[in-house]
C-alpha cells in the first residue's frame, strides 16, 4: 500500500476547496433591497414634500374697520356673511357670504374699475388667484366680482387663524386685518364653522 505524504494531502484538499468556492453560511446577510437611483429617490421625495410657500408679511389692521358677521335667510336656508367694514357705513372692500354648511365660500367686491376677470387673496400660507364673475354696475362705475371658494382652500384655512387677508384687484389692494383685541378673530372661526359643519 502506498503511503501518501499528509502535507500532499492537505494541499489537495485545499485545491478542492477553491475550486469550489467559499462555502455557503446560514448567517449569511440577506440579499440587500435595490436602491433606487438617485433622480428617482429625488423624484419621490419631490412628490411627497410640498415646494415651502413663501409666506406674505401681514398688515396693519386699518382705523374703524374690522370683520363682523351678520346671518339671514336666502330661500329658507341659513345664510351668513362676514365681511371687513366700518360700522354703519357703505365702506366695505370685501365681503364673504356662505350657506350653513355648505362648504364654498363666495368673495364679493364692488370695484370701481373694469376689465379684471380674477382676484388675488393673500395670507399667512401664501398667495393665490382664482378666476372671478364680473357684473357692471354703471352706478357704481365698474364692476361687481364674485368668486367661489371652497372652504379648505390654503389661503382661506390661514385666515381663519390669522385674522388677514390682502386683497388685490388690478392694481388696487387692500389689506384687510382683524383687530386683535375685538373679537374679530372669534368671528371670523365661527364664520367658518357656520359654513363648513353641516346640521
Amino acid at each position: 500500500m502506498t503511503t501518501r505524504s499528509p502535507l500532499i494531502l492537505a494541499a489537495a484538499v485545499a485545491g478542492l476547496l477553491a475550486a469550489c468556492g467559499p462555502a455557503a453560511s446560514n448567517d449569511a446577510p440577506a440579499t440587500p433591497a435595490p436602491v433606487a437611483p438617485a433622480s428617482d429617490a429625488a423624484s419621490v421625495a419631490s412628490e411627497i414634500i410640498p415646494a415651502p410657500v413663501q409666506a406674505a408679511p401681514a398688515p396693519s389692521p386699518q382705523e374703524g374697520m374690522d370683520w363682523y358677521t351678520r346671518a339671514s335667510m336666502d330661500d329658507g336656508q341659513s345664510k351668513m356673511r362676514l365681511a371687513y367694514e366700518m360700522p354703519d357705513s357703505d365702506d366695505q372692500p370685501m365681503g364673504i357670504n356662505c350657506l350653513r354648511g355648505s362648504g364654498i365660500l363666495s368673495i364679493d367686491h364692488q370695484s370701481h374699475q373694469t376689465g379684471n376677470e380674477t382676484l388675488t387673496l393673500s395670507s399667512q400660507g401664501g398667495t393665490r388667484t382664482y378666476p372671478a364673475k364680473t357684473t357692471f354696475y354703471e352706478e357704481m362705475n365698474g364692476d361687481y366680482l364674485t368668486a367661489d371658494i371652497p372652504g379648505t382652500d390654503p389661503i382661506l384655512a390661514a385666515f381663519r387663524q390669522t385674522g388677514w387677508l390682502r386683497l388685490t384687484i388690478g392694481e388696487r389692494t387692500y389689506d384687510l386685518a382683524a383687530h386683535p383685541d375685538s373679537g374679530a378673530l372669534q368671528r371670523i372661526d365661527d364664520f367658518f364653522s357656520f359654513c363648513m359643519t353641516r346640521e
